[in-house]
């Protein structure tokens, strides 16, 4: 299955099967999550919706996971610790499980609530699944980290405890309408793994975490889809996901999502204190993307304005209007994210 497309624009170590060991390190961390849920109820939910993501990962070939590394917790954890040989992709698969919902697709069953502390609880599990020693140490400092990049926005919703506002985003992409957007972007991302037809659409979906929309998972990791590609990759299949049209295509709910995601892989990741030159380098490249970005969706948005003034037609004028305030939201969630980034101190 060809890979190149799947790579990972601003780091070079990502193993090729990146959007394999996410898709199955999701699944563990449903697993884990499982055995943490309050109702039996909850846990029959959590029980259904993981068997309907192990059928998207392996019909009609999937992801090319054997079926019997998807079955069972030890074979799960088995897998990811031959999988893995750095603590750099455990940290970039624990930015994409986070903020990823493991127990979707929801097809109409009892609501899983999942608490931020509980998250990261499970996510502590899924470390050591990893084989990252020390994982308390090193959680300590992604919730740290993640809870500086929320806090950059937090003008934006409401006021209020920091998971209540984590919690206001996570619904925003776990719910149906994302859901329902997501058979089609994940046929995308199947077609550049050479496959077709439903096959496609469920490699696809099982890059993507089996639809949560957790982008990361196309090989794209931590929040960088949004900022990556521009349309160059792949002869534009994976750029049809990737800048502008993602951007596009997001609300400005998504995009604040994403950008609090790449904000959490930028302090993580790329510019910690013992990053190492491969992310002290992308670092570098993240920043001067999401200004390329901020700088070409301004022009976009200026010309918006200049067609608002233009128009004496009632209708469009409400139509510009409701575009010009998604993409001004939009643009200052990007431009909060880089001020933070400017700021960031290891």
């Amino acid at each position: 299955m060809p890979t190149d497309a799947m790579n990972n624009e601003f780091v070079s170590y990502l193993p090729d099967n990146y959007h394999e060991i996410f898709a199955v390190a999701l699944l563990g961390y449903g697993e884990i999550l499982k055995t943490k849920l309050d109702s039996e109820e909850e846990r029959r939910a959590a029980t259904t919706r993981a068997e309907r993501r192990r059928n998207l990962m392996t019909e009609d070939g999937g992801l090319g996971v054997p079926v019997e590394v998807l079955r069972n917790p030890e074979a799960i954890r088995a897998y990811l610790q031959s999988e893995i040989d750095s603590e750099d992709v455990t940290r970039w698969l624990l930015v994409d499980c986070f903020f990823a919902d493991p127990f979707v697709p929801n097809e109409g069953e009892t609501t899983i609530n999942i608490g931020g502390d509980l998250k990261l609880g499970a996510l502590l599990e899924l470390a050591q699944w990893c084989g990252l020693g020390e994982g308390h140490k090193r959680l300590a400092r992604f919730e740290e980290v993640m809870k500086s990049a929320v806090n950059s926005h937090k003008a934006f919703y409401e006021r209020g405890p920091f998971w209540v506002g984590l919690a206001v985003i996570f619904a925003v992409l776990s719910g149906g309408l994302f859901w329902l957007a997501a058979p089609a972007i994940g046929a995308i991302i199947g077609g550049t793994m050479g496959l077709y037809g439903a096959a496609a659409t469920a490699a696809g979906l099982a890059a993507l975490g089996g639809g949560s929309l957790a982008i990361g998972g196309a090989g794209m990791a931590g929040g960088t889809a949004l900022i990556a590609g521009l349309g160059a990759l792949a002869g534009g299949a994976v750029g049809a996901i990737g800048g502008p049209v993602l951007f596009g295509a997001l609300t400005a709910e998504g995009v604040r999502f994403e950008m609090i995601k790449l904000q959490t892989t930028y302090g993580y990741i790329l510019a910690r204190s013992d990053a190492g030159s491969a992310n002290e380098a992308a670092a570098i490249e993240v920043r001067a993307a999401l200004d390329k970005l901020i700088a070409e969706e301004s022009e976009i948005l200026d010309q918006s304005v200049a067609d608002f003034e233009a128009h004496t037609d009632k209708e469009a004028d409400e139509t510009i209007l409701q575009e010009i305030d998604q993409r001004s939201k939009k643009l200052k969630s990007m431009d909060r994210a880089r001020q933070w980034m400017a700021e960031f101190r290891p």
